[in-house]
């Protein structure tokens, strides 16, 4: 794979007057890799053309899935747990390959079904946010430029007051 150096490296070989295939030669690469770098700037992400392939869990996917979505709405004591997953498809519908296979899937369903919590609030004293900047004011003499402070945060913890500002 080659790095953000190399990209930069190769396009200025290349604004020196060096072909593409004394490029690829020099870098180690192929040409159509050589061509792709100098028409993108930075390397591009890696997409996925086609969903993975399981075919060992193929068929059985869509029974852990209708399995996880049925356990959303139990207590989470009594959700099925990939070890119960596996020991149902093997007795009700006659799973026959191992048990990694089932717990990988089931550890990715549950990563991507998580929920985020992000806390957006702080503890007192702990942080505060100043925001300086300048505003424009209709007054009526006219449109005046005011500058202005912006302070966000919580100062006070229970009990106290903030101290004054003189």
């Amino acid at each position: 794979m080659l790095q953000v150096d190399e990209y930069a490296q190769i396009r200025l070989d290349q604004r020196d007057g060096m072909g593409i295939r004394e490029i690829a030669r020099k870098f180690g690469h192929l040409r159509r890799k050589v061509r792709e770098v100098l028409v993108h700037a930075v390397p591009q992400p890696y997409t996925l053309t086609a969903p993975w392939v399981a075919p060992k869990l193929g068929e059985f996917r869509a029974v852990i899935d209708e399995i996880l979505r049925y356990d959303e709405t139990q207590p989470v004591k009594q959700r099925h747990t990939a070890a119960r997953n596996f020991r149902r498809l093997k007795e009700e519908r006659g799973y026959l390959n191992g048990y990694a296979h089932i717990q990988r899937y089931v550890a990715a369903h549950r990563q991507r079904e998580r929920e985020m919590f992000i806390p957006l609030d702080h503890a007192p004293v702990r942080r505060m946010e100043f925001d300086f900047g300048e505003i424009h004011v209709d007054f009526p003499e006219g449109r005046l430029s005011v500058e202005s402070t912006t302070t966000v945060g919580n100062l006070r913890t229970p009990g106290q007051l903030p101290n004054p500002i003189s």
